[in-house]
């Protein structure tokens, strides 16, 4: 499989990289942004900058944009904060009351580097809009066009070259042969073990899988049996390299990754 990336850093220089087959490059234009002409263009401006920084990097698969990392911003689109919840209990009312809300998994900031924030539903699904301006969180067919376009055994190709943990076949009972956790990353895509966050059940998972939210909500293309009880649709992939799309509770904290408008 050939996949054509391009990877723009926090300050706007874009970078492109072809596969070997490929004998012809590309010139990537550096981006120019115009002089503000009042105090809202310059605080536009600003936001449009911290935006940039916030985002870093971006991969480019098919014809689809994708940051390449998880979301790390505490801010909706319009300058409001996200509430940070520091603990359960406070976790636990923000679901009730249906209010936007992010933590770190186990409240650890030192997973912020490697992992971003986890948000529940409450903040995914905020009119203010929680994904950058020029980006939106993808539904449901936006990921499956991605794996589609990455082909077959997605996941490995998904999933970082180093930091998931061995597994272990269900059928190896003695678990005497782990086998290898870790992905090739050819896709570009970077995909840790971050883990999740079940509501009132806590934090779970990490090491084992990665959980998106998607911005899709009851989908008649998944095999779901009960919509009423978990009604948002997310993407899973496991350390043993399966793909998942799987309902989940609105109260679930679940990280995001950003598709370009």
């Amino acid at each position: 499989m050939e996949l054509n990336k391009t990877f723009t850093n926090a300050f706007g220089s874009t970078f492109a990289f072809f596969s070997r087959a490929q004998s012809q490059t590309k010139k990537c234009k550096r981006a120019t942004l115009a002089k503000p002409k009042n105090v809202r263009a310059k605080f536009l401006l600003i936001g449009t900058l911290f935006a940039s920084i916030t985002i870093g990097q971006t991969v480019t698969i098919g014809n689809q944009v994708w940051m390449s990392k998880n979301l790390d911003i505490s801010t909706f689109r319009n300058g409001d904060p996200i509430p940070q919840v520091k603990t359960a209990e406070e976790w636990v009312k923000a679901g009730v009351n249906k209010q936007p809300a992010w933590c770190y998994y186990e409240n650890d900031s030192t997973n912020w580097s490697k992992c971003g924030k986890l948000y529940n539903w409450h903040a995914v699904n905020d009119p203010r809009g929680l994904a950058p301006i020029g980006w939106h969180i993808p539904i449901i067919d936006e990921w499956q066009i991605l794996i589609s376009k990455i082909g077959n055994n997605a996941a490995y190709k998904m999933k970082n070259k180093v930091g998931w943990p061995d597994y272990y076949d269900p059928f190896d009972v003695a678990m005497n042969h782990p086998k290898q956790g870790n992905g090739n990353n050819i896709s570009g895509f970077n995909t840790l073990y971050c883990g999740s966050r079940y509501g009132q059940n806590g934090f779970a998972h990490f090491n084992i899988l990665m959980t998106w939210w998607s911005a899709t909500e009851k989908s008649d293309k998944i095999d779901i049996l009960d919509w009423s009880y978990k009604p948002i649709c997310v993407l899973t992939i496991s350390d043993d390299n399966q793909i998942l799309f799987l309902q989940n509770e609105p109260d679930s904290g679940c990280s995001i990754r950003c598709l370009k408008d």
